[in-house]
């Protein structure tokens, strides 16, 4: 029996009203965990995610399970599915392959990737005989299987860590542009590093994920972030390039230390924290009070603090016990509290029970909290979608 073709993600955000969200899972490493990851993907389908996510590992790792994963996301748990796919260690005819199977399965939805280096590798390559990089996979979707498919390509608010360079000179010696997408930590030494994606590489940044989208793409997800400013900056820039697609603001949830420390330093991201310290003074003094104000969090588990519009697979249990303890009786009624088109759970919740912190690690989730503060309450116009 032929399976019934999925929605394109396009099309629902053009009609979902404000407030919606989406899963992502990251493919498990042994049989018990894809069961146990099974189990979740139907609990948490009961939360109305608009999708869900799988992501494609490393230099293709898993792929057949990636695969696996989405077809029965879509056709047994009656989700809309979305798969990544990327370039590494693939031929042209793999990754035809992969979407042949796709579009037997109905599924209709797909992330176009460039993908990352192979474990143990530091800098990327093209397969001989594949793509040299995301663009040819879009136009490689599109001249085969024409509007069949929904492609999403990544966005990078901070730019693409390759181009993320360590600046000599310091803070000084960056532009005002710079100066808000710029991360500065310090090195083992104790010495001040800060790394940036200059001007001109991040014009080209710009310019290239225009073509991604004139290609084909009909939306953009973008790498994680913490400083919600940067997201913004990011999507007025994508106005200015006339790239009009949904932007879908990627948030992480870090619910440890390690986490936050490991992701933070692979992506090269910038903290919410630097970006208050650039601010008015007496807006500093807002941001300074909310981080004292967070004090040390109960330890209830894994809850994340916000619900982004790409949750990781590892916080899904987590998601589920935060709309439970958090969110009690009404998570839907609590999420579309959020400013529109963000991926911001309804925080407030958090005040009517004394504004408890709901993660293990107090640095990672102060972090999360005031970013997410930020981006809900400080920017966003009521009525307006950031992801526009």
């Amino acid at each position: 029996m032929a399976c019934i073709d999925d929605k394109k993600i396009s099309e629902l955000i053009a009609t979902t009203k404000p407030g919606w969200f989406s899963f992502e899972y990251f493919p498990p490493k042994t049989d018990d965990g894809v069961a146990n990851l099974r189990k979740r993907i139907a609990r948490m389908k009961q939360l109305n995610p608009l999708f869900t996510d799988f992501t494609w590992g490393a230099g293709g790792s898993t792929s057949e399970l990636s695969l696996q994963l989405t077809v029965a996301a879509k056709n047994e748990f009656n989700c809309v599915a979305n798969m990544h796919l990327t370039c590494t260690n693939q031929k042209t005819e793999m990754c035809g392959e992969a979407l042949d199977a796709c579009k037997a399965a109905g599924v209709r939805n797909i992330v176009a990737l460039r993908g990352d280096p192979p474990r143990g590798q530091e800098k990327w390559t093209a397969t001989e005989g594949g793509f040299n990089c995301a663009l040819d996979l879009v136009k490689y979707m599109q001249n085969n299987y024409g509007d069949y498919f929904c492609a999403s390509v990544a966005g990078y608010p901070e730019g693409h860590p390759d181009n993320i360079d360590t600046v000599e000179g310091g803070w000084a010696a960056l532009t005002a542009s710079e100066a808000r997408r710029a991360r500065k930590v310090k090195d083992e030494s104790g010495n001040e590093v800060v790394t940036v994606c200059r001007d001109e590489n991040f014009k080209n940044e710009m310019i290239y994920l225009k073509e991604k989208v004139d290609a084909g793409a009909s939306m953009i997800i973008t790498q994680m972030f913490l400083d919600a400013q940067v997201f913004l900056d990011f999507v007025e820039e994508c106005k200015k390039y006339n790239i009009h697609v949904p932007v879908l603001p990627g948030i992480m949830c870090l619910n440890n230390f390690n986490g936050f420390q490991r992701m933070t330093a692979l992506c090269k991201t910038r903290s919410y924290m630097q970006s208050c310290l650039l601010r008015p003074r007496w807006t500093q003094g807002i941001a300074l009070t909310r981080f004292r104000k967070m004090q040390a969090p109960e330890k209830r588990g894994n809850q994340p603090v916000a619900c982004p519009m790409n949750l990781p697979a590892w916080a899904m249990g987590s998601w589920e016990s935060y709309c439970k303890q958090a969110l009690p009786g009404r998570p839907s009624r609590q999420i579309q509290r959020g400013m529109p088109g963000t991926c911001v759970s309804a925080l407030t919740s958090l005040s009517a029970r004394k504004r408890r912190t709901r993660a293990t690690t107090a640095a990672a989730s102060k972090e999360q909290v005031l970013g997410c503060q930020h981006l809900r309450r400080s920017i966003v116009p009521a009525g307006q979608q950031c992801h526009r």
